[in-house]
């Protein structure tokens, strides 16, 4: 470990995984994070951090720890003035809110961490009390405040709160119980974002998509996202913990860099992160449909954030159920580029079959597979969504801004045909 003259005091938190002691976290009199193994640990907490007696500088594990906490400058200014703290310290974050985090590591003081076996303490949340913390998340993110004792953590960009759902009632933790669902409330300045969303998951699904449980609901006149947490399942009666990470944490890149553009990772290092996974096959199979889909759906923010890794308790590591995928082409103010570039071209409408060509050459993955699903995605999402909003006017509900969602991703999907056909009528040209 760090000699005492390197760390500070009140410096140091007890990082585990489910209930295992795996390691410290320090904090040096420089400011950095360092961050070592205990002798005992079993299991790494990042492909990223792989086992090992020496500890790991700032530069080799700050990209794993930031990227637990929410990104947004607003969200960490707020939490930092509910505890006092400096909004760019991610050490001191961890140690206020870092007890329930994305998969199952949770960060302590030393010594203090409870028993997993600790009796539930749950506050249930009314509809009407339920609205207002909804409205007050810009201030309170988390659904932290001065009112309660909180300390978990989500990462992303998007104002959200982790909550326990059980029965058809949303309750708040009180203790270090694990949450169940992420709520996600509508992004202010843009239209309909959890409609967008839901509609996007749903229609994924449809094609045989791995996703998330989601349900979209109301508080009020408040529509939020209700979404089942894939790095929590249901075992004995209780809530147990999966471990996870996102792309950028097993690359060691941090959330700041998460876009290509910006040096974050492309398709190529997706693809060969996953050929650490279990079944190396089948995840990349799996990222390639995602890929497709996201392109094919207009979702242009598809970055090394919005894919992950489940960590089993088996040591089987397999890629993440697909999320956060919305239309964002068919909001005016929102970047038009895509997240990662697909043969060197950022733009959608630039890329013809020889860009996914030598996406596939650059990603050791088969053209001809991956042009079987794009020419079947091509023809089911539109024809699921259509299928999808008709279902929604039989019921009386208003569909004005999904039909226009329809048509962006129409388009899309029908240029995307016409290319193929193209290539297919120039190789039966050559043919003969």
């Amino acid at each position: 470990m760090p000699s005492e003259e390197e760390v500070g005091t009140d410096k140091t938190l007890e990082v585990w995984l489910h209930d295992e002691l795996v390691g410290h976290l320090y904090q040096l009199h420089s400011g950095d994070i360092s961050y070592q193994y205990v002798l005992k640990a079993s299991r790494a907490l990042s492909l990223s951090l792989p086992v090992q007696y020496e500890a790991y500088s700032q530069g080799q594990c700050f990209a794993y720890f930031d990227g637990l906490l929410p990104e947004s400058e607003f969200q960490r200014e707020a939490i930092a003035k509910k505890f006092s703290i400096n909004k760019k310290n991610s050490f001191r974050l961890l140690q206020a809110i870092g007890a329930d985090c994305a998969g199952a590591v949770s960060f302590h003081q030393p010594r203090s961490k409870t028993s997993s076996y600790r009796k539930d303490e749950l506050k249930e949340v009314s509809e009407k009390e339920l609205e207002g913390l909804i409205h007050e998340l810009p201030q309170n993110p988390l659904f932290i405040s001065k009112k309660n004792q909180l300390r978990l953590s989500l990462a992303g960009a998007q104002p959200k709160a982790a909550v326990i759902y059980r029965d058809g009632k949303i309750f708040l933790p009180l203790t270090e119980t694990p949450t169940t669902h992420i709520l996600k409330p509508a992004v202010e300045g843009l239209d309909q974002t959890t409609s967008n969303e839901f509609f996007s998951l749903i229609v994924a699904k449809s094609l045989g998509l791995v996703v998330p449980a989601v349900e979209l609901k109301t508080a009020g006149r408040t529509q939020y996202l209700l979404i089942e947490r894939y790095d929590r399942i249901s075992k004995d009666g209780k809530i147990k913990r999966i471990h996870q990470e996102d792309f950028c944490q097993a690359l060691n890149i941090t959330s700041s860099d998460k876009y290509e553009s910006d040096g974050g990772p492309s398709i190529s290092d997706c693809m060969n992160l996953l050929l650490e996974t279990s079944s190396p096959v089948n995840s990349r199979n799996q990222f390639m449909r995602m890929l497709v889909f996201n392109y094919l759906f207009g979702n242009m923010d598809a970055h090394g954030k919005n894919y992950s890794l489940l960590h089993k308790d088996d040591g089987i590591i397999e890629i993440a159920p697909m999320y956060d995928s919305a239309c964002t082409l068919i909001y005016a103010e929102l970047e038009r580029k895509m997240a990662m570039k697909i043969g060197g071209k950022y733009d959608p409408l630039q890329i013809f079959c020889r860009h996914w060509k030598r996406t596939c050459e650059l990603s050791g993955y088969s053209y001809p597979g991956l042009l079987r699903v794009l020419a079947k995605y091509c023809i089911s999402i539109p024809a699921n969504a259509e299928k999808y909003i008709e279902n929604l006017k039989s019921k009386g509900i208003e569909v004005v801004f999904l039909n226009s969602v329809y048509e962006v991703v129409k388009d899309i999907c029908h240029l995307t045909l016409d290319r193929l056909s193209a290539e297919d009528r120039l190789k039966a040209e050559r043919r003969n």
